[in-house]
């Protein structure tokens, strides 16, 4: 039982931290993939019953925790994590370097696209008594050079490195003018969470709100009231200052 206890709090400790709400979960997803990886691995000081969990935990694992491109994703935009030995295998596999598979997501979820039509609104705004040949060749001279900028982009942020300790999304955040596409796509990878068991705890607040005796609590209220109880902590932080 000792045995099977610290085995298991590999597992309690990776599902504490992907069902956080208060920090970006996706990008530590592949980072507690590799520790319940090392923990797998069989011992020679394991028992009969460790050895057997082992092996059937590691039979499912890839169907239960699969390495989706967005957990990679997630974890490229890490700089802490630029060196994470699942990310390069799930690299060196599809024959990619990191430069090209940030390039194939951001044009995936149209990352560059998005940007370069913001940027030739902006001309176009700004200089409206240009005529119209001058605006049509800016336009095919962003469309066309967007890619040699995006690889010049991200080739430079491939190089920057981060504390394990500091607040990713603030770090993007100061990067924006830097790394305006990359920003815009971590806008949006890192945002996405690793469970659904925020989102769960939304529901279960939610069905508590909504009884028999409350049934007729308009949807803005009831918006109101979940609000209210999973930010009520945040005025008691001020209070405290």
């Amino acid at each position: 039982m000792e045995e099977l206890v610290t085995f298991l709090r590999v597992f309690q400790k990776a599902t504490a931290l992907l069902s956080g709400s208060e920090y970006t979960t996706s990008s530590i997803a592949l980072l507690l993939r590799a520790e319940i990886m090392s923990a797998l691995k069989p011992c020679s000081s394991d028992g009969t019953v460790l050895s057997e969990l082992k092996r059937n935990l590691m039979g499912g694992l890839n169907h239960r925790f699969p390495i989706s491109e967005i957990h990679v994703c997630a974890a490229i935009l890490d700089p802490s994590q630029r060196h994470l030995q699942v990310v390069q295998d799930f690299l060196n596999e599809r024959e990619m370097s990191g430069v090209q598979f940030l390039t194939n997501v951001m044009d995936k979820y149209g990352v560059v696209e998005f940007a370069n039509s913001a940027e030739s609104a902006e001309q176009c705004d700004g200089n409206s008594s240009e005529p119209p040949w001058k605006k049509a060749k800016h336009e095919l001279l962003v469309k066309h050079q967007a890619m040699r900028s995006n690889d010049r982009e991200i080739q430079q942020y491939r190089c920057l490195s981060m504390q394990a300790d500091q607040d990713l999304l603030h770090w993007w955040k100061q990067q924006e003018n830097t790394f305006p596409r990359l920003s815009a796509l971590a806008h949006g990878i890192l945002s996405v969470p690793a469970t659904s068991a925020p989102s769960e705890r939304v529901f279960s607040i939610a069905g508590l709100v909504l009884q028999a005796k409350r049934s007729n609590l308009a949807p803005n209220k009831v918006n109101k009231v979940v609000f209210v109880h999973n930010n009520a902590h945040l005025v008691d932080d001020m209070n405290s200052l």
